[in-house]
């Protein structure tokens, strides 16, 4: 029986047929390799610094030189040569034994050539340098927005809205802050491809169907110093269907006091006078103990007599303590009969909000149609304040024929903001003992006749207005 073959012979064995096959793979790819070089251009025949070349199929790979020049050594004569470049179609060149190929480069039909909204009209991607934000109206179908302010706040970055608490809802617009002390930083607004000077409350938020928002230099490149605070551009909707659509949209809200700050009540008015008098007065209310108190609860060892006899008051003890912690004739006359008036109830109000759109669009043959109507309501937190808008929009296109469109934007808006709202300041200037209105029926300029005070009828603008 033979001895086996030791392992040490047989590791040997192994070396050399391993080093057998490295040597005659680099000599079989020795003689199968191939240099390509070449030219890179673009449709203009400019040389394309950069482009990728790459042997397809594996990692070998060069890129073109300043001058678009590139050389690159591929494994056979029968490979592949894969050439791309941002913005433009991708190649690939069989080589063929071809030792020179040049090639020149097509613009890309792909994504870059998606439509952006700048200036007048609109570009392609691939040729937007600009910041832009885009706004479409699928992303605002499921908010109930009061104006175009709402549409964009919180929706777009780096814009600047304030929140409005009035009927009406718009707000001021920021897209770089102010840059002017004394010009000023709203944006330039554009509709449907024309300067816009009216109104935002005047563009219903349900007839936009997209906003572009321009946020750096590019604006100002376009409308010179008019867009040196950024442009909006707003798109209104156009009939995309064959068959007539037909679109109604409702809602309904409430506007409330979110502070709720509210005044002393009638009895802590009249607690609060008396704290007052007491403090202006700390050396009465030393001598004269109980002096400013109500006669009904004075201090211990105070007899009504020795509190009357302070400053020789006579009569009707409630008067007397009225007329010393300064209380007009009809306050003091309210006082005695029991009537108050609640300013915070009289001037802060719930304020119903109702807004109804409605519109119908479609195609039929070489017109497109759109056409909406809505009305807007909306009470304020003050009694008196309201806001009301008429708005319809008609915007038609018709093919003439294949180079040939004519069309048409029509914005009809009709606003009344001639409510006047109460006075929040007289809450706290109003006294609860004052009355409305005096003893012939005639409105009292000042509740509690004490205008020097700052006190003034909360509604007297409203009545002058309607006199």
């Amino acid at each position: 029986m033979k001895n086996p073959t030791p392992p040490l012979k047989l590791c040997k064995h192994a070396l050399a047929a391993l080093l057998f096959m490295f040597v005659f793979s680099s000599i079989t790819y020795g003689q199968n390799a191939f240099t390509v070089s070449g030219t890179v251009l673009d449709e203009l025949e400019t040389p394309l610094p950069g482009a990728s070349i790459i042997e397809k199929g594996t990692a070998n790979g060069v890129s073109t030189d300043f001058d678009g020049n590139y050389s690159i050594e591929v494994s056979n004569q029968n490979a592949i040569l894969v050439i791309s470049y941002i913005g433009y179609g991708e190649q690939e060149l069989p080589v063929n034994g071809k030792s020179q190929i040049n090639t020149t480069m097509e613009p890309s039909a792909s994504t870059l050539d998606e439509v952006v909204l700048v200036g007048y009209g609109a570009v392609k991607k691939k040729d937007l340098t600009g910041a832009i934000s885009q706004i479409d109206a699928d992303g605002l179908s499921d908010q109930s927005t009061n104006s175009v302010t709402d549409v964009l706040r919180g929706n777009v970055a780096g814009l600047s809205i304030g929140l409005s608490a009035s009927p009406k809802g718009t707000s001021q617009i920021r897209i770089r802050g102010n840059n002017s002390l004394t010009a000023g930083s709203s944006p330039l607004i554009v509709v449907d491809g024309m300067i816009y000077n009216g109104d935002l409350s005047d563009i219903a938020p349900s007839d936009i169907d997209k906003l572009d928002v321009m946020k750096d230099a590019s604006s100002a490149a376009v409308y010179g110093a008019r867009g040196a605070s950024g442009v909006i551009l707003v798109t209104t909707k156009r009939g995309t269907s064959d068959k007539p659509t037909i679109n109604v949209n409702t809602s309904v809200g409430f506007a409330t006091d979110a502070y709720k700050e509210r005044p002393y009540d009638a009895q802590g008015y009249v607690n609060w006078r008396s704290d007052v008098f007491k403090s202006i007065n700390p050396q009465n209310t030393i001598d004269n103990p109980g002096r400013y108190d109500d006669p009904n609860n004075l201090p211990a060892g105070v007899s009504l007599d020795q509190w009357l006899a302070y400053d020789g008051s006579a009569g009707d003890p409630t008067r007397a303590w009225l007329n010393r912690i300064g209380f007009q004739d009809v306050e003091i006359g309210n006082y005695l009969e029991g009537r108050s008036i609640d300013w915070y109830d009289r001037i802060i109000q719930t304020g119903v909000r109702n807004d109804i759109n409605t519109s119908v669009s479609g195609r039929n043959g070489g017109l497109n149609y759109y056409w909406s109507i809505g009305r807007t309501s909306n009470e304020g937190i003050y009694a008196g304040e309201k806001f009301e808008a008429l708005r319809s929009r008609l915007n038609l296109d018709a093919k003439i024929n294949d180079w040939l469109t004519v069309g048409m934007n029509t914005q009809f808006a009709k606003r009344d903001e001639g409510f006047i709202a109460a006075d929040r300041g007289q809450i706290e200037r109003s006294s609860p003992w004052g009355s409305f209105y005096d003893d012939e029926g005639n409105v009292r300029l000042s509740p509690q006749d004490d205008s020097g005070a700052g006190a003034s009828n909360a509604f007297l603008s409203q009545l002058l207005k309607t006199e």
